[in-house]
Order: C-alpha cells, then structure tokens, then sequence
C-alpha cells in the first residue's frame, strides 16, 4: 500500500479512535517506511501532551538511528522540553545524523543544560551543527558563549563567530584583546567579529587599530568603525571621522567612514582627498540625494572613471527620483561620450 494511502488511513484512525492514538504512532515508530513515520509524527502534532511525549520516548530502546533521529527532531520542532535530557543523550550517539539532529534540536529547546551542552560541541565534528543551533538558541546565550572566549583556539574561533551573529556587545573587550592572539584562526575571526560587537564606545581604538593595520586587516576594522558610527547622528559621524583623519598617517582608510556619514562635508572633504583614487572609490559608496550631481561632474571630467560613475549614477537617480525625473537623468546620462 502507498504511503500517502496508509497515512490518509491512520489519519483518519487518529480522529476517530482516540483511545488508540498512542498505540497506533507507536506502531508507526517501528515502521519501515521512514516518510511514513515521519508522517504519522507530523499528525502527532494534533495531540502531543506530556503522556504522548513520554509514551514515544519510552520506545527508544526499540528504535533504529534513523527513527530515533525523526523522534529528536520531532521532539525540537514541538519544543518538548520535558524531553530535553533525552535529546541530550542523543548528541553522544554514534550515528552523526542521529547526533546532529540532537544539536539542533538542543538549540530549539533551550535551556541552560542544552546551552552548555552545546558551547561543549564548538570544538569537535558537530561543530558547525552546534554553531547554527546557538546562531538561533531559544534563550539567553550571553553568557555562555563571552566564556567561551577563554577556551581553546577552535572554541574561540567558533565563539567569535557566535557573538558577532548575536550582536553581543559586552563581548568587546575580549574581542579586541583576541586581535592580538598568537593563533591566526582566532585572530581573524576576532577581526572579522569587530562589525558584530562594536559600539560608538569603541570607536577610539578602533581607529588606532586601523591606523596601524595591515592592508588584510584594514576592510574588517573599517567595517568593525562603521557598525560604532552607525550608533551616531550623521554630524557626529562626519566631526569624530574627520577629527581622526586629519591626525592620521592614514588617511584614505578613513574615506569609506567619511562616505558612510553621506553629509555635504564628507563629499566635500572626499572631492578635495589627496588620493584620488581612493576618495572616487568611497563617493560610490556615498547614500545622498546630491551624490548623483557629484558622479556626473567627475564622469565627464575624468574619463577613467566614466563607466563606474555613471553606473552608480544611473542606479541612485533610479532609486531616489520620481519617473520624470529618472527620464531626464537617464538621458543625461545617455548622452555622454563612451569611456575611452
């Protein structure tokens, strides 16, 4: 018989009989046909209380890897977390899809054993498994995941990853202090988690970071500065970006920061840059409605840069002008000379 067939039947059954509910999805537990099961635990939904959560646990000695992995994830989905010390039993087991699906269900469940539980995994083969359940945990992770910064490297390589994702501030300090590590997995992933844990607070060292980076760290500490300039008022980001440029060996690493600002300053201050090249690279990154003039101008001025400043031209009047509007610039634009 079709599974679809069988499973119409035992929907039906599940309606009609309800005193025999329990013994025909544990019947169907033990079935072979593992879209069938999976089927008659979707239809399990209806009814799952306690008993019914028990009553299938209680059949795991019976169950093959491959059931006992629909059971786990069955038990995530519903949120059973009566069954929470089953689940994590299941993440020492042999079989890793059983194992796997134990992680994430841990992460659908919550809870502080299951936090800890999987922090343990962070460094070993359900790694990555246990990374994407604590990316999404059903709870508070804080404070798990700032001690796990003290580890060992491949814990704190995985932890960094996991307080940039969850945006957790309080995290900075160790963060900055692990851009110094002496193992390079976890230096860079402490670079790369700077967007996710800075706040305007850091904003100080940041830029004395970036004035001594190399030219691999620069685009990630630039990109830890603008997530700390984005917690400002524009002005604000424009006086403390231009304050520190202007003090800086460096200055063309501050060009992006200044075009984040999309004040009429910081296209002034990038127009009159000392590096060409890079100033015209951060004003196509500029968001202001008086960019487009700006792109123009220089498309027709500096024949290098045609392509890529009409282009982004031509997508900001696109974006920000009303149909007319978007004709006449469009023309405008049509009616310039090829790039050589």
């Amino acid at each position: 018989v079709r599974t679809n067939i069988r499973t119409a039947a035992l929907e039906l059954l599940l309606r009609t009989t309800p005193e025999q509910r329990t013994e025909l999805l544990l019947a169907a537990l033990g079935d072979n046909d593992r879209a069938y099961r999976c089927a008659a635990l979707t239809l399990a939904a209806d009814y799952t209380d306690e008993a019914l959560c028990a009553a299938i646990v209680g059949e795991w000695p019976k169950l093959t890897a491959e059931a006992r992995t629909d059971v786990v994830n069955w038990l995530g989905d519903r949120h059973a977390v009566s069954q929470t010390a089953t689940v994590l039993a299941a993440i020492d087991a042999s079989d890793h899809g059983l194992a796997a699906a134990a992680v994430r269900a841990a992460g659908r469940l919550g809870g502080q054993e299951a936090l800890e539980a999987l922090i343990a995994r962070l460094n070993g083969p359900l790694a990555e498994e246990a990374v994407a359940a604590l990316a999404s945990f059903n709870g508070q992770v804080d404070d798990g995941l700032v001690a796990a910064l003290d580890a060992d490297p491949v814990t704190q390589a995985n932890a960094l990853q996991l307080v940039a994702r969850r945006r957790i501030t309080r995290a900075a300090d160790r963060v900055f202090a692990l851009l110094d590590a002496g193992q390079e997995p976890v230096r860079q992933a402490a670079l790369a988690a700077l967007a996710g844990v800075t706040t305007a607070a850091d904003f100080p060292r940041l830029c004395d970071r970036l004035d001594n980076a190399t030219e691999s760290e620069t685009p990630q500490i630039q990109a830890g500065l603008l997530n700390a300039l984005a917690q400002m008022a524009p002005e604000e980001q424009y006086t403390r970006t231009a304050e520190r440029m202007a003090a800086s060996a460096e200055k063309a690493r501050y060009y992006p920061l200044l075009a984040h600002t999309g004040t009429q300053e910081a296209i002034d201050a990038l127009l009159g840059g000392g590096d060409r090249k890079a100033a015209f690279a951060a004003l196509l990154t500029v968001e202001s409605p008086v960019v487009p003039e700006v792109l123009f101008s220089l498309a027709t001025e500096h024949p290098e840069w045609k392509d890529e400043a009409i282009t982004r031209y031509t997508e900001l009047v696109t974006a920000n002008r009303t149909p007319e509007e978007q004709v006449a610039c469009c023309t405008k634009a049509l009616g310039t000379d090829p790039a050589p």
